[in-house]
C-alpha cells in the first residue's frame, strides 16, 4: 500500500461474501487509513496476525488505575517504574504474553505490532517484548504522539529485540501502527534504536522494515548503529 495515494472505500474494506474468501491469514499486517483517505472520513485501522492457530490468544480489558507513587509493573523479564495512572483499555494477547499483539485504549489510541527482522545478534540480557511496548503505550497515552513518546523512550532505555531467556519466548525486533482518530505514525525498532514516520494518508506494514528514507525522528544513534 503506498503512503501518497488516496484509497476509494472498496481498497480500505474488504468484503467477505463467502466462507472461501475469508480464509485463515497468510501473513501479518497493520494498516491505517486516515480520514483524508476514507470514503466517510473516519480512520480506519486493521491488523491480522499469523500466529500459531493452536495458540490462543484471548482478548483482555483492564481498568484505568491510579498507582501510589514508586509503584513497579512486572513485565515478563523486565521490572519498569509504574506511571501514576494506567488507562483503560482492550487488547488481543497471546494466553503467555503479558504484552498485547493489538489493542485500544480509552482514548481511543490503537496500536498493532509487527515482528522485525533485524542483523542485530541476540543479547543475553533481558529486554522488552515488542507486545509489552504495545500494551505499555496503550496503558500511558491519550493520543498517537504520546504513544509513540512512550514506546521510543521505553526501547531507548530498556531496549527490546531478540535475547536469550530460559523462558522458550521467540523475541525478535518489532514495528508498530500508532493512530488515534486524527493522525498515525510508524515505529520501526531495532534493539535500542528506532525511527517513527508519520503517516500522511494511509499505510500498511509487515515483517520487513520500511522507513528507509523520509523519517521525521530517530534514536540518538540510529545511523551509526545502521
Amino acid at each position: 500500500m503506498r503512503q501518497n495515494s488516496t484509497l476509494p472505500r472498496s481498497n480500505i474494506l474488504q468484503s467477505c461474501d463467502t466462507p472461501q474468501s475469508c480464509d485463515t491469514p497468510q501473513s501479518c499486517d497493520t494498516m491505517v487509513a486516515l480520514g483524508n483517505a476514507t470514503h466517510n472520513g473516519q480512520t480506519i485501522f486493521a491488523k491480522n496476525s499469523d500466529r500459531p492457530a493452536d495458540e490462543c490468544q484471548p482478548l483482555v480489558q483492564r481498568t484505568a488505575e491510579v498507582h501510589a507513587p514508586a509503584s513497579l509493573t512486572q513485565c515478563q523479564f523486565v521490572t519498569l517504574p509504574q506511571t501514576a495512572v494506567t488507562y483503560r483499555h482492550v487488547g488481543s494477547r497471546p494466553h503467555w504474553c503479558w504484552g498485547y499483539e493489538h489493542g485500544f485504549n480509552e482514548h481511543q489510541v490503537v496500536i498493532g505490532n509487527e515482528a522485525l527482522p533485524s542483523k542485530l545478534p541476540a543479547a543475553d540480557e533481558p529486554k522488552l517484548v515488542g507486545m509489552e511496548l504495545l500494551r505499555l503505550g496503550l496503558e500511558r497515552a491519550r493520543t498517537a504522539a504520546e504513544a509513540v513518546d512512550v514506546i521510543t523512550t521505553l526501547v531507548t532505555h530498556y531496549g527490546q529485540g531478540k535475547f536469550a531467556n530460559d523462558a522458550g519466548v521467540r523475541t525478535y525486533d518489532n514495528g508498530y501502527i500508532v493512530a488515534d482518530p486524527s493522525e498515525a505514525y510508524v515505529i520501526e525498532t531495532a534493539g535500542h534504536e528506532w525511527a517513527v514516520q508519520r503517516v500522511q494518508n494511509a499505510i500498511g506494514i509487515s515483517n520487513v522494515y520500511s522507513v528507509e528514507t523520509g523519517w521525521d525522528q530517530t534514536s540518538p544513534t540510529a545511523r551509526q548503529t545502521a
